[in-house]
């Protein structure tokens, strides 16, 4: 009769514990009068897995007894009602996700942290916004929290909560648990407070010692790298002995061994010479404001990024900033679209233009493949980072939505990139985002190649085939927006900048080539129209110089600015004005850049030529390749690793802007030294042989390389390896006097 009486007591006191303990974690009470949302749970004792189960129970207990690694847990985790910040656009309700991941070290089993995702349905009434997400201050806070399906409106009734829950409970666990605890919520607490409608529980983070256990990947890209600081070191090392080596007075060392010179191309000495070696002149024409334009361009672009990869995730103060859309001050930002035009409109001229001055033709075949060879080493190393050592450079709550997503896209779809279809086979996630820009360009270089081919051929029937693409290339984007209704423009609305890889506008239209070519045909078209005034060696007057300088601004500067308008809530969507403006704003920023190219290039001196040609710029200029390649890695590790929503400064902005510039460009000046350089160099060496020629060009040198007067030619140094060249193609250039 004792024993009985003793087990009645224990199993008493371990309900009155496991009653406790869902007090503390599952069991919803009446709302506090500044709650809005429900508490949550992180456990799941009725789970049909049993160690999730097993462990849930346990955690219940432990919580019931104030048990301090418990505690940990449940302090670490975002649990509803002491939500802060909502009102104002902080959706993320992150916890502490240092605190969770390291609580494991001291409970009996290892921790995760989760995110979930929570949707609810709250008892508006109707109210409309007086401005963008403003409301009057005596109405409803239902009304604010209600998204009423404006694109504009950042969705205040979706929060992600960042929870502490038990490893053994994978997201399909804890979602059943969640939407279980929510449901009695909801019956209990009536429209007192938001009910749950939906539920979703992802981007598990398990305990970091897992996330950095090396793999087959991790190995190959260590081995990879391990090998090239070695043939750098050695290229180097030779190419050091050679300055010491005797020329028995001839002007040239003997040549050396394939060996040797296939080593001598990994030279870091090489490489750095030929980056700051002044800019070559292909027919004459100064390239100096072409390289300039590409440099402050990227700049531009990197800071475009940067506000993008920030509102990606958490930010306090959103709907405060989301009215800054409308001011005219951040239309630079915004409209960033325009920058990649410029970048297709810079590729078109240079690629025509190298190829007017090229004394014979080249074959497609052979175009396509150094293109191939001067675009992909690096961006093969990029590809191969992203699928293996980039996962395990950091962690943070949003580190696998934003870096795992990317690393597991990488590993599933890296072919996609390397044959350059990226922006057209449809995945769910890109690998490297930005790349989508690449495949368009390597679309667009196969195209110029075939009109430039029918240019040498049919002059008259290039120009009509030019003429058409582009006739097309405006039809189409008019076209598929005003019938498909899309928007003006790519807009960074919240639905967009919350999954942008999956967002149909981006991978329908913003990133499909056929959307984009009008500004790369536009520089073919420039490089001929170049052409043709430079063989009548025509130059602009100092009145027409600065007439096409103003005209350049005043074309450009209305495209930038006129994006405010379609951020504005109370404009009136028009299918018409959106397709117009979708298929004539990219032509009309590129004449802007057609008239500053022809009043830089072959005009007197200018605002243009003196902004654009700064010595600097046309030494970084040779680096943004790279950049472009490698600044999206610090801005979207930046917000990874955020453990608390951002706040938005314009002054913080620009720091962080800045501080992308700066490490963006080293790790390029180290991508370039270390595999561009080189295997460009030696696409040379065994492509194009030294005993055979290499590919002739009309060239004159710039005022940086002429002879000094009263002194004869430059003795040439010594010649074992072939040097990094400005064509675009990848080709040898010779410069002539």
């Amino acid at each position: 009769m004792g024993e009985r009486v003793r087990a009645a007591l224990a199993a008493l006191a371990a309900l009155a514990s496991l009653s406790t303990a869902q007090a503390l974690t599952r069991a919803p009470g009446p709302p506090g009068p500044g709650h809005l949302f429900p508490s949550l749970t992180i456990s799941a004792p009725n789970s049909t897995s049993r160690p999730c189960a097993r462990h849930s129970r346990q955690l219940d207990r432990a919580l019931a007894n104030r048990t301090l690694w418990a505690m940990h847990m449940l302090d670490a985790s975002a649990l509803g009602p002491g939500a802060s910040g909502a009102l104002s656009g902080s959706v993320y309700q992150l916890g502490d996700f240092d605190q969770c991941v390291s609580a494991g070290l001291s409970a009996p089993w290892p921790a995760q942290y989760c995110l979930a995702g929570v949707h609810y349905a709250v008892p508006h009434t109707g109210a409309l916004p007086l401005h963008h997400q403003e409301y009057a201050a005596n109405g409803s806070v239902w009304d604010k929290i209600h998204y009423n399906g404006a694109e504009h409106h950042l969705p205040l009734d979706t929060v992600t909560w960042g929870l502490c829950v038990p490893a053994a409970c994978d997201a399909r666990d804890m979602q059943a648990a969640l939407e279980e605890h929510l449901a009695l919520a909801a019956a209990r607490q009536g429209d007192s407070i938001a009910r749950a409608s939906n539920v979703t529980v992802a981007h598990c983070t398990a305990p970091l010692h897992r996330l950095y256990r090396a793999d087959a990947l991790d190995v190959i890209f260590g081995v990879l790298v391990g090998t090239l600081v070695s043939l750098l070191a050695v290229g180097t090392l030779l190419d050091l002995a050679d300055q010491d080596v005797p020329t028995d007075g001839k002007d040239q060392a003997a040549p050396a061994g394939l060996g040797r010179r296939v080593l001598l191309c990994f030279s870091v000495r090489r490489s750095l010479r030929a980056l700051v070696a002044p800019e070559p002149r292909p027919g004459g024409l100064p390239m100096e404001p072409v390289s300039g334009v590409r440099f402050l361009n990227m700049l531009l672009l990197v800071c475009a990024h940067r506000v993008l990869n920030v509102f990606r995730g958490p930010v306090h103060n959103y709907l405060d900033v989301a009215q800054a859309v409308e001011d005219l001050s951040l239309t630079g930002v915004i409209h960033g679209q325009l920058y990649v035009d410029t970048c297709f409109y810079l590729a078109g001229l240079l690629l025509a233009w190298y190829d007017l001055c090229r004394s014979k033709p080249q074959s497609l075949s052979r175009s396509l493949l150094l293109r191939y060879i001067r675009l992909t080493p690096a961006y093969a190393v990029i590809i191969l980072f992203y699928a293996s050592t980039f996962y395990k450079t950091g962690s943070g709550p949003l580190w696998n939505m934003m870096i795992g997503v990317e690393r597991d896209a990488c590993r599933s779809y890296w072919w996609t990139n390397l044959l350059y279809i990226n922006n057209y086979v449809p995945t769910e996630t890109l690998c490297v985002f930005q790349s989508w820009s690449l495949a368009a360009d390597m679309h667009y270089f196969i195209v110029g190649m075939l009109v430039l081919a029918l240019l040498r051929r049919h002059y008259r029937w290039g120009v009509a085939a030019l003429g058409a693409l582009f006739a097309l290339s405006v039809a189409l984007p008019f076209t598929l927006t005003a019938l498909q209704r899309w928007p003006a423009m790519l807009m960074f609305t919240p639905g967009f900048l919350r999954d942008i890889h999956r967002s149909p506008m981006f991978r329908l239209v913003y990133s499909a080539s056929h959307n984009r070519a009008s500004p790369y045909l536009m520089g073919i078209g420039t490089a001929l129209l170049l052409h043709k005034l430079m063989q009548r060696q025509y130059r602009f007057s100092a009145r027409w110089t600065w007439a096409l300088e103003v005209t350049s601004a005043a074309v450009m500067l209305p495209v930038l600015l006129t994006s405010v308008v379609f951020y504005n809530p109370e404009h009136q969507y028009s299918a018409l004005e959106a397709g117009l403006y979708a298929a004539m704003a990219p032509v009309a920023w590129t004449i802007g850049l057609v008239t500053g190219s022809l009043s830089s290039m072959l005009g007197t001196k200018s605002i243009v030529r003196f902004t654009t040609t700064p010595r600097p710029f046309l030494i970084l200029s040779k680096l943004t390749y790279c950049v472009y390649l490698v600044h999206w890695i610090y801005q979207m590790s930046s917000t990874a690793t955020l453990r608390a929503p951002y706040h938005q400064e314009d002054f913080k902005m620009m720091q962080e802007s800045a501080n992308d510039l700066l490490n963006s460009f080293f790790l390029a000046l180290v991508l370039h030294i270390g595999v561009e350089a080189p295997t460009r160099t030696l696409a040379k060496l065994f492509l194009m042989p030294r005993g055979r020629g290499s590919q002739q060009y009309s060239m004159t040198r710039s005022s940086e390389q002429r002879d000094p007067p009263g002194h004869g030619p430059a003795v040439p140094a010594p010649h074992h390896a072939p040097r990094v060249s400005a064509d675009p193609n990848g080709n040898v250039v010779k410069t002539e006097k």
